[in-house]
């Protein structure tokens, strides 16, 4: 099995604008950014998600399903990488 990765996606996504706004305003898209686990990938989407393995999908839990071609920024580790233990020194007198 693969070591799960943690990823930093920096991304362009539509925005929403509220109708009372000009017309003519050239519409802006929105820079976001997300950190998850890597749960899926194809040459077009990349799915990260706030958990892996769970069973059951409960609200409040969220996935993204990101376009490649708006991802600005990626950084990907893998979780071992990202979440060292550190070892415990002996205890000094």
């Amino acid at each position: 099995m693969t070591p799960p990765k943690v990823t930093l996606v920096r991304w362009l996504d539509a925005c929403q604008r509220e109708a009372a706004d000009s017309p003519e305003a050239i519409p802006e898209l929105a820079e976001l950014q997300h950190v998850g686990f890597v749960l899926a990938e194809t040459d077009d989407i990349l799915l990260i998600g706030m958990e892996i393995g769970a069973a059951d999908v409960h609200p409040g839990r969220y996935r993204f399903n990101i376009p490649k071609n708006s991802i600005l920024e990626r950084r990907d580790v893998e979780i071992e990488t990202a979440f060292k233990t550190r070892k415990r020194r002996g205890k000094t007198k």
